[in-house]
């Protein structure tokens, strides 16, 4: 996390800080990481498939983000019956709300462990 809070203490030195910069920083998402979660829609569901399609990558590209963003909590899998015997899974971004007390609550936790290793000096 704090590799994370360098990159963006960095960037804000640059005046070149924006919300996907800071989503991506404490999230450790790459580039192609954060184009399959601006590509994914909190109301409909899309596949592995569909967001290769969308970001014009190999869908085992898109599959391996989607599955990195479900693992940090940014998006959902579900399993879903096309009809046939088979099935396949959908994935959907959370809520801009959602994400934002997500990223809320890793900066105050990171602040606070900062704050915590800085105290040692008072100490002194």
């Amino acid at each position: 996390m704090l590799q994370q809070f360098s990159k963006i203490s960095k960037m804000s030195k640059k005046d070149r800080l924006d919300c996907v910069d800071v989503i991506g920083c404490i999230f450790n998402l790459t580039l192609t990481d954060r184009s399959v979660f601006e590509s994914l829609k909190t109301d409909q569901g899309t596949t592995a498939l569909g967001v290769a399609e969308i970001i014009e990558r190999d869908r085992s590209t898109a599959h391996r983000s989607l599955e990195k963003l479900v693992a940090c909590g940014l998006c959902k899998k579900e399993k879903s019956s096309n009809g046939t015997r088979g099935y396949s899974y959908v994935y959907t971004r959370i809520s801009d709300l959602d994400l934002y007390l997500m990223a809320k609550s890793n900066i105050d936790k990171c602040y606070e462990k900062i704050e915590n290793a800085l105290e040692t000096l008072r100490e002194d």
